[in-house]
C-alpha cells in the first residue's frame, strides 16, 4: 500500500483492516485525543500568557483576570495558527520551537538549581533576549540563503541552536565571573 501522506498512515491502514464501525470508532477516538490535546494545551498556553505574562504588568494587573486569560487564548491561537500555516511539518515546527528557545532558557533554568551558576537580573535578562535573537537571524539567515525553510543553507554549515548556546555560555560565564559569588561554597 503507498500512503502519499505519513500522516494519513493510521487512519488508512483502520481504513484498510478493521470493519466500518469499529474503524468509525477508531477514527472518533483519534480526532477526540487530537482535541483533547489541543484543549489542554490552548488552556495552559492562555493562562501562561494572561495570568502569568499579562498579569504581573501594572496595566494587566487592572485587567479583569479572565478578560486576560481570554486575551491569552486569543493571542496563542493566532500564534499557532500562523505557525501552522507558515511551518507545515510538525517534526520542523518542534525543532524550530526547540532552536529558538532552548539556548536562552537553559543555563537559567540550570541557575535555578545550581546556586554557583546564578548571575544578576541584567545578565539573565541579556541572556534571554541576544540568545534568542541570535538563533533567530541564524534561522533567518539560513532560510533566506535557501528560500525553504525545510532545507535551510546555514551560516558556516552549524544549526542556529550551537551559536546561541555558545552566546549564553560566555554570557553566563561572564555574569558568574563578574558577580563574585563565584568562590562560595554553599
Amino acid at each position: 500500500m503507498d500512503i502519499p501522506n505519513p500522516a494519513m498512515s493510521y487512519p488508512m491502514l483502520a481504513r484498510q483492516v478493521l470493519p466500518p464501525v469499529v474503524s468509525g470508532l477508531f477514527l472518533t477516538g483519534l480526532l477526540a485525543t487530537i482535541m483533547s490535546t489541543i484543549d489542554s494545551t490552548a488552556l495552559m498556553a492562555a493562562v501562561t500568557v494572561g495570568h502569568d505574562l499579562l498579569g504581573r504588568t501594572r496595566k494587566g494587573a487592572a485587567i479583569n483576570p479572565v478578560k486576560r486569560i481570554r486575551w491569552g487564548l486569543a493571542l496563542t491561537a493566532g500564534l499557532s495558527i500562523l505557525l501552522a500555516i507558515g511551518v507545515p511539518s510538525v517534526i520542523r515546527l518542534w525543532y524550530v520551537i526547540g532552536t529558538l528557545f532552548i539556548p536562552p532558557l537553559l543555563l537559567p533554568l540550570l541557575s535555578a538549581y545550581f546556586p554557583r551558576l546564578r548571575v544578576s537580573n541584567g545578565v539573565a535578562v541579556a541572556n534571554l533576549i541576544l540568545c534568542f535573537l541570535l538563533p533567530l537571524g541564524w534561522l533567518t539567515a539560513g532560510v533566506l540563503a535557501s528560500g525553504d525553510i525545510m532545507n535551510p543553507a546555514y551560516p558556516l554549515g552549524w544549526q542556529p541552536m550551537f551559536p546561541g548556546l555558545g552566546l549564553s555560555v560566555l554570557i553566563f560565564g561572564a555574569g558568574v565571573f563578574l558577580s563574585g559569588d563565584r568562590f562560595k561554597t554553599g
